[in-house]
């Protein structure tokens, strides 16, 4: 996956909100294994207590949300009620929320990334947006 340029995150091992630090310790654990080391952490649902964001940034990771919501996961669960993605919406700077374990936002892409490049957006990895 890196290889190919991506970018790898914790997100959480079981996405809950239960034990955070636990969570990360494992997830970290894993990636340790294969040699790999990520900093940055996405909470499932956008949600951090005060306490885990404060143990993130203590243990040196960087929370991250997003400001732009594609609602994929709403639409795959059949739970979207508002018509078509406006991508229009979408910014220099924003940080676009889509999840790859579903064919909505696969088959998203080329809309989105076609609204982006006619306002001269590109995608870039997070750490490089937040400048890291």
């Amino acid at each position: 996956i890196r290889a190919d340029g991506h970018e790898i995150a914790i997100h959480g091992y079981d996405h809950s909100l239960h034990d955070i630090p636990g969570q990360v310790r494992r997830c970290a654990g894993i990636l340790s294994a294969t040699g790999k080391v990520a900093r940055l952490m996405r909470p499932p649902g956008g949600y951090l207590r005060a306490g885990d964001w404060a143990w993130l940034v203590r243990h040196q990771y960087v929370p991250v949300l997003w400001s732009f919501d594609t609602g994929d996961s709403m639409i795959s669960g059949g739970k979207w009620k508002h018509g078509p993605v406006d991508y229009s919406g979408v910014g220099a700077g924003d940080i676009v929320l889509m999840h790859d374990d579903n064919r909505v936002c696969v088959e998203a892409l080329d809309s989105m990334f076609e609204v982006m490049a006619g306002k001269g957006l590109r995608s870039v990895a997070v750490s490089r947006l937040l400048r890291l």
